[in-house]
């Protein structure tokens, strides 16, 4: 009788058009991969050429922690959901980014006027 094989299922990414970023759930086998500690946040899966993430110094394998919106505090990204919804609201976003390079740092992204 055969073992059961083990299946890895990769996190499904969602594309946030409107400022070119590609982003899924970060998981603790990806954060391993990338080198960090921890899952808070979400990660940066593909950046489009030319797109204010591009802009902004955006790449994959960053993790965005927090986001800031309008007047609001910084908030903790739970999941791609909560950071869709912000991104599909706002024309404007503070993000949080780590990586295992940087620490910590700030970037701010503007969607392009249609």
């Amino acid at each position: 009788m055969a073992k059961d094989a083990e299946v890895k299922v990769e996190p499904a990414k969602t594309s946030i058009d409107d400022f070119g970023l590609e982003v899924q759930p970060l998981t603790t086998d990806l954060a391993k991969g990338l080198g960090l500690t921890g899952t808070q946040g979400i990660l940066i899966s593909a950046v489009k050429e030319g797109s204010p993430a591009e802009t902004a110094g955006l790449a994959p394998g960053m993790v965005i922690t927090q986001v800031k919106v309008k007047d609001r505090k910084f908030q903790s990204l739970k999941d791609v959901k909560s950071f869709q919804d912000l991104a599909g609201k706002y024309d404007d976003l503070m993000l949080q980014i780590k990586s295992s390079e940087i620490p910590g740092h700030f970037v701010t992204l503007t969607k392009p006027k249609k």
